[in-house]
């Protein structure tokens, strides 16, 4: 692949994820999306906020400084890189029929605490116009489940002090089949 093809690639990958964040941003609506094997909330509030909610997150989930949590796209790496976790999300992902009305987005949010721990999961469905949508509870806990099961997060630079990451991982879904994984 050329460079060119590289830059256009990671070009328009960017603009996707601004799209979801402005998305998130945009709506005034708190809602839960209520999910068959637990219900996991989704909120609209800013990007590194994710407060504690005895409902959903593990209470043993140690957040070290919760007033620094800064942004994991360029800080926070998985180890063996991003094909690597694309190809391990894409692996596990297992098309069922009832998926297939679903064309859009799903966005999963979490955040990685100073020890590489992963926790407090969000999750959000979208239009492929980046409207709040309605996917189904299975599909929703079957993508959250995948992201959840990743464990190989790092930090891009090992000296420094020890912080918290959040982290947006989108699935572009077409007939309930995963055509993209945006990071």
């Amino acid at each position: 692949m050329t460079i060119h093809k590289m830059k256009n690639i990671y070009f328009l990958q960017t603009c996707y994820i601004l799209l979801l964040l402005c998305s998130f941003g945009c709506s005034s609506e708190n809602k839960v999306v209520l999910i068959a094997k637990a219900e996991i909330p989704s909120r609209n509030h800013d990007l590194s906020y994710t407060p504690y909610d005895a409902k959903f997150d593990n209470p043993n989930y140690i957040i070290c400084d919760s007033t620094g949590i800064s942004s994991g796209r360029n800080r926070l790496q998985y180890i063996g890189g991003t094909n690597k976790l694309r190809k391990d999300i894409t692996s596990k992902y297992v098309y069922r029929p009832d998926y297939e009305p679903f064309t859009g987005y799903i966005v999963i949010r979490f955040l990685v605490n100073c020890e590489g721990q992963s926790g407090r999961y969000r999750v959000q469905s979208l239009n492929l116009d980046f409207s709040p949508s309605n996917a189904p509870s299975d599909l929703l806990n079957h993508t959250t489940e995948i992201v959840k099961s990743l464990d190989n997060w790092t930090k891009s630079a090992v000296n420094g002090p020890k912080k918290e990451y959040s982290k947006f991982i989108n699935l572009k879904i077409t007939n309930g089949k995963i055509q993209h994984v945006l990071l």
